[in-house]
């Protein structure tokens, strides 16, 4: 899933009714442009009635949505309704004003990673991993291509196949990612092996020698410089 955003002092006034059922909405134009790129969360209130959004949700005047596609100057393309408990309503009285702002939910803040307080481990929960002391955060899960390549999004990648359940399959390239970035990697699926090959292409072993990873507790941790990713460390079934 896609990096929620977030950015300062996005607010807007709606330029047109919005009905429960409607999926996308338009701002008074040239508007769009104070909002991150998608995804982000949002709220839409009746400021007439109710100039602090909170007197509003509580008055069952405001809905949570969330931006699903870029905005465009002139509004949001696409938009998922009723986030967060909240209800889908009309915005629709044209005697009445209604804001448009993004800002933080209670959602977004329970999806970024925190610290226990009383045994200072660090609370992973969504797209988050926690593994070893540090946070790293896991994209989809990869499948090697007929050219034995994945391409990575994040730090933290599970991979496979799809040569079916007791094979193996080679894994020579590693796209993606930068330089100076770490890679954990990890099976998606134990009953499929999947054979690391140094010098292929861009991955470098520990003495130019493969390794298989064979089971789901089997990790190797790589670093890329220069383009080639390097293996750090490498555990086996522990």
């Amino acid at each position: 899933m896609p990096k929620r955003q977030i950015a300062n002092f996005s607010k807007a006034t709606l330029g047109s009714s919005l009905a429960a059922s409607d999926t996308s909405l338009d701002l008074v134009a040239g508007q769009g442009v104070r909002f991150p790129v998608a995804p982000f969360d949002f709220m839409v209130w009746n400021e007439t009635d109710f100039p602090d959004p909170a007197d509003a949700y509580w008055s069952g005047a405001a809905e949570i949505m969330r931006a699903d596609v870029n905005p465009t100057s002139e509004g949001f393309p696409s938009i998922l309704r009723a986030r967060e408990s909240t209800s889908a309503l009309n915005f629709t009285d044209a005697d009445k004003t209604y804001r448009v702002m993004h800002t933080l939910t209670a959602d977004w803040a329970g999806n970024v990673p925190n610290v226990d307080l009383d045994s200072g481990n660090i609370l992973c929960p969504g797209d988050f991993e926690c593994r070893g002391g540090m946070l790293w955060y896991r994209g989809a899960d990869q499948v090697i291509d007929a050219a034995g390549a994945i391409t990575i999004t994040h730090s933290y990648q599970r991979v496979s196949h799809d040569l079916g359940d007791g094979s193996t399959d080679n894994l020579d390239t590693i796209n993606g990612g930068q330089d100076y970035q770490w890679l954990l990697l990890v099976l998606s699926n134990s009953a499929r092996d999947v054979q690391l090959r140094s010098n292929e292409g861009n991955i470098r072993l520990d003495g130019g020698n493969d390794i298989t990873l064979n089971s789901a507790r089997d990790k190797i941790l790589l670093f890329r410089e220069a383009s080639l990713w390097h293996q750090v460390s490498f555990t086996s079934n522990v």
